[in-house]
């Protein structure tokens, strides 16, 4: 049986590959689309990055900036499951550390230290060891042990079910979409940390749904808004009903 790790890094290099095909669907999608192909793209997109992404792996599974009921738990989860960017243990431990040795030779994803190459196509998740004190937490939790051990189960389940609907969707409702959450997801990292420490963005911050004001979020890694026009991180506020902590400009 292969331990946690071995385990872990075969999930991120297939998503790796996963991931490099979904990127090279975005240019065979432009090429060839419909109005009604281009709607359903958004809706994959905002399903895999902003509900998978941001709101499951990241405000959640990494910090805990929220307190949705367990049903949204389990669907963020599997929304991130479908961005193919590793199941969130895998994705919260690394980031944890990212956050524990920000900008160091230790951080798993600096451009500085490991490269923008490297940090923009996330290459540290192939070799980088989950360390325990990272990934404690997460581990303990069901719902992400769930995901851990279905992991493939539900991205081929959630496949099978768009290609009996219609083949062509798995590229624009799935693949482009993924591939388009990998670019936002290596533009933050590589522009974010361009200077050595986290900057803030305007621009990236509103279109990722909140994830450009990166030195802020590495100032209060807890504060669920983090700006004025955080509109994301002021819907999920809404939404479950959160407490309002006053943001930073």
């Amino acid at each position: 049986m292969l331990g946690f790790n071995q385990e872990s890094k075969i999930h991120a290099g297939m998503n790796h590959w996963i991931n490099i095909i979904a990127m090279i669907s975005i240019p065979v999608f432009i090429w060839q689309f419909t109005i009604f192909q281009l709607i359903m793209c958004a809706v994959g997109y905002f399903l895999w990055h902003n509900i998978g992404v941001i709101a499951g792996y990241h405000k959640l599974a990494s910090h805990r900036q929220y307190s949705p009921p367990k049903w949204f738990k389990y669907f963020s989860i599997t929304c991130g499951t479908m961005s193919a960017q590793s199941p969130a243990i895998s994705w919260a431990s690394q980031h944890t550390a990212h956050h524990a040795y920000s900008d160091t030779e230790n951080d798993p994803h600096s451009p500085v230290h490991k490269g923008v190459w490297n940090a923009f196509l996330n290459i540290h998740y192939l070799t980088k060891e989950i360390k325990p004190i990272h990934s404690r937490r997460v581990i303990k939790d069901d719902v992400y042990m769930w995901q851990y051990n279905n992991y493939w189960l539900i991205i081929f389940s959630i496949i099978l079910a768009l290609a009996f609907i219609d083949p062509f969707s798995v590229i624009y409702f799935w693949l482009v979409p993924c591939g388009l959450a990998r670019l936002t997801e290596s533009y933050i990292i590589a522009i974010n940390h361009r200077e050595g420490g986290p900057v803030n963005n305007y621009f990236v911050g509103v279109v990722s749904g909140g994830e450009g004001w990166h030195r802020n979020h590495h100032d209060n890694a807890n504060r669920l808004v983090l700006h004025p026009h955080d509109w994301f991180g002021k819907t999920l506020q809404w939404v479950f009903n959160q407490k309002k902590l006053k943001h930073v400009e």
